[in-house]
């Protein structure tokens, strides 16, 4: 009778194998960006103005491409992948570093680079004002990122804020790390350290709706991604985008239920 592989073998051999299916630079760079200009497409052309026109924030806008752009565009790409390499549409050698690192030290490793986080925007905050001045003064300040916008309601912001919670709390952290730190970041595993920079910078690139903070994305994110790299752990990446955007629409949302009547 032939023996039955245990999940964790299974899991290491299908990530052996996939380690085989490495991207050039060139074909990185297309995976990791095309997604942004899809993304950032949809946001400047028909979301932002359509926001505009019903009274709601290009916030909404950026979430309802949550909806309409990186979820179906990303989890999408991944379930192609897996009906190529697997005939069905399972993840498995798909999305990859699945290791699971205990609680009592992925929480603290969450907690620390959460703080970094916190750090980096206090300390360099300025400085997407001073890109955006500088090197994106030619963006339209309609297009910018607010949660408020001209004629919008209180209800509609309420509205918009209470979606962001799934929509950029939930789905849009989960597609992102499966897609950039569970399948791309393995396939450059050969560049050893300088996949996880190359990793970083591009992932930084990909918010084209936000340009002004490429810099200190990178700053805040590199710690993370190598983070992820080094324990082989996906769910580190989407604690840590899940529990910071929750965090960052509650610090928009609190004040709007405490005002709402």
């Amino acid at each position: 009778m032939m023996a039955t592989a245990q999940p964790g073998v299974a899991r290491q051999s299908a990530e052996l194998t996939a380690a085989l299916d490495q991207h050039s630079i060139s074909k990185s760079v297309v995976l990791h960006l095309a997604p942004g200009v899809l993304y950032g497409l949809f946001y400047y052309l028909p979301a932002v103005p359509l926001a505009a026109r019903i009274g709601f924030s290009t916030m909404w806008a950026l979430n309802l491409g949550v909806l309409f752009v990186v979820v179906p565009v990303q989890m999408g790409y991944l379930l192609y992948q897996a009906k190529l390499r697997n005939g069905r549409f399972s993840l498995d050698g798909i999305v990859l570093f699945r290791e699971k690192t205990p609680v009592t030290r992925l929480a603290p490793i969450v907690t620390g680079l959460m703080l970094w986080g916190v750090v980096m925007v206090v300390a360099f905050g300025g400085l997407n004002d001073w890109v955006l001045h500088h090197f994106f003064a030619w963006i339209p300040r309609g297009y910018l990122l607010s949660w408020d916008a001209t004629g919008q309601t209180h209800s509609a912001k309420l509205m918009a804020l209470l979606e962001g919670l799934v929509l950029g709390g939930v789905l849009a952290p989960v597609a992102q790390e499966c897609y950039f730190r569970g399948f791309l970041l393995p396939r450059v595993a050969r560049l050893g350290i300088w996949g996880v920079v190359l990793n970083a910078v591009l992932f930084s690139l990909y918010y084209v709706w936000a340009p002004g903070q490429i810099l200190t994305r990178l700053l805040f994110l590199t710690p993370l991604i190598y983070a992820v790299w080094r324990t082989r752990d996906l769910r580190i990446g989407i604690w840590f985008q899940c529990f910071g955007n929750i965090l960052a629409v509650l610090g928009a949302l609190i004040p709007e239920l405490l005002n709402f009547n």
